[in-house]
């Protein structure tokens, strides 16, 4: 195996990256800890510091086999948001400190900041509560309406280029197929990986 660099793969990957980055800056339903979708949509990505850490790497497995992945950091916050956005959410048994959530609050519940002190305090008490036994469910950023648009976008974005540009790209077939086997890794693993 190794990892590709400055190919027409790698130019479909940062095509790739760049669409994973709008579609977390935009409002969307988390799954609850039970898989279910919760009522309440949230903007994934609302400082910008996560999305900025992704990146995507190009695999070659063998001379037919290439997969893309996406990788972020291994070390917190990114590490947990990662895995909550990407993989497996966050498990049950930890709860998140109060003062942590606070930031989290005031940027994500409705007129958290109007609330008394007394109100924010037992808000976020509970929510940790809570998080301790149910754990953070994930968000699902490859689901299958996302892979529908990345084809369309895909095709839109062929028809912007020049001809000699589509020569070095790889074959639309092939790209389409690599859609729908996206990987991710913390950037740790990957390494391990390879």
């Amino acid at each position: 195996m190794e990892i590709l660099k400055n190919t027409g793969w790698n130019k479909v990957a940062d095509f790739i990256l760049e669409e994973v980055k709008i579609k977390i800056n935009q409002p969307a339903q988390r799954k609850d800890a039970l898989g279910g979708i919760k009522n309440r949509q949230y903007k994934l990505n609302d400082t910008g510091m996560f999305s900025s850490q992704l990146q995507m790497e190009v695999i070659k497995a063998s001379p037919n086999d290439i997969r893309i992945a996406l990788t972020y950091p291994s070390t917190p916050p990114y590490l947990y948001q990662g895995k909550i956005f990407f993989e497996t959410g966050r498990r049950p048994g930890r709860g998140v400190p109060p003062a942590r959530l606070k930031s989290w609050a005031e940027r994500k519940v409705n007129g958290f900041t109007s609330w008394t002190q007394s109100a924010q305090k037992s808000f976020l008490y509970f929510t940790q509560l809570k998080i301790k036994s149910r754990g953070i469910g994930t968000f699902p950023v490859f689901d299958s309406e996302f892979i529908a648009r990345l084809q369309n976008e895909y095709s839109q974005f062929l028809d912007g280029l020049t001809e000699d540009q589509i020569q070095e790209l790889p074959g639309v077939d092939e790209v389409f197929r690599v859609f729908n086997n996206l990987l991710v890794f913390e950037q740790e693993t990957i390494e391990a990986f390879i």
